[in-house]
């Protein structure tokens, strides 16, 4: 239930709030030692909302606890499936990028989305991007370069649901300057959402594990969640080449973020039982765009 309803969530608000207004960033304000408890000051003093921030390493923690995060859809919506991904994960170590994909193709059929995002939350979420995006454009210059990663996450501290957000910084830099298309920013944000029943109570954001997201990681995600969003399109037909699209994403996304350091590409099928592999031309060559 979460899942299907995750799409329609927190990148959505941030779009609406994007595509309606262009802000230019204001004269420097924070730096990363005080942008803790700053953010967490203007959140709750303009604002009146309610959050907890941390700086691990280059990587932006904050945490904001809400209520009834999904509520009961009066007219439930049909989304049609046409694909199981019942394995999705990859690595970068070294200059090799290795995962394994168990995607199978089912007999088609519409399920329901029976919940909605409650809009009160969805506009808490709109804002919460608003004072990020002040805090972190409002950065003492010499310390720009510091934080490359936001992780956000919201808490349904009533009922345990939990929903997490990680991008780059540098491509909400880029949407924010007409430098990106909201679509193709919405893409690079990865969601995950889960039940706990950690986050029950939890206004602090106490139960995290707060560490730092490195580029590599963030690139492994960043392709996992590609494909998993690849294989829910509607539009993409069952005898579609899985090895084939696959590649593509593991491709265009370590071009994507410039990751040149990555020569070779090694996944498995195991639906098929088979191994894929990409060497350096394949996927680096700028004639091979399929």
């Amino acid at each position: 239930m979460a899942r299907a309803a995750l799409n329609n969530i927190c990148v959505g608000a941030a779009c609406l709030w994007l595509s309606g207004c262009f802000f230019s960033a204001g004269a420097p304000t924070y730096t990363t030692e005080n942008i803790s408890r700053s953010l967490k000051d203007l959140a709750k003093n303009e604002y009146q909302i309610e959050v907890t921030a941390r700086l691990v390493g280059s990587t932006l923690w904050v945490y904001m606890p809400v209520e009834d995060l999904f509520i009961k859809n009066p007219a439930p919506e049909k989304y049609p499936e046409k694909f199981r991904v019942l394995a999705n994960a990859g690595s970068i170590k070294g200059r090799r990028f290795t995962g394994e994909y168990h995607i199978k193709p089912v007999p088609p059929k519409d399920k329901s989305q029976d919940y909605k995002i409650n809009k009160a939350v969805s506009e808490k979420i709109g804002i919460l991007w608003k004072v990020i995006r002040r805090v972190v454009f409002s950065i003492e210059p010499s310390q720009r370069e510091t934080i490359k990663f936001v992780v956000m996450v919201i808490g349904d501290v009533k009922n345990g649901f939990e929903v997490t957000e990680i991008f780059y910084l540098r491509d909400l830099k880029k949407v924010s300057y007409n430098l990106m298309s909201i679509w193709e920013f919405q893409h690079r944000v990865i969601q995950d959402s889960q039940v706990s029943p950690l986050v029950i109570g939890d206004r602090t954001g106490r139960h995290l594990t707060y560490r730092d997201i490195t580029m590599a990681e963030f690139i492994a995600k960043q392709i996992e969640y590609r494909v998993s969003l690849k294989f829910q399109k509607p539009e993409v037909e069952q005898n579609v080449d899985i090895d084939r699209e696959i590649s593509r994403i593991i491709r265009d996304t370590l071009r994507m973020y410039e990751a040149t350091d990555v020569e070779e590409v090694s996944f498995k099928n195991l639906e098929l039982n088979k191994n894929v592999t990409l060497d350096y031309p394949a996927i680096w060559s700028k004639s091979n765009k399929k």
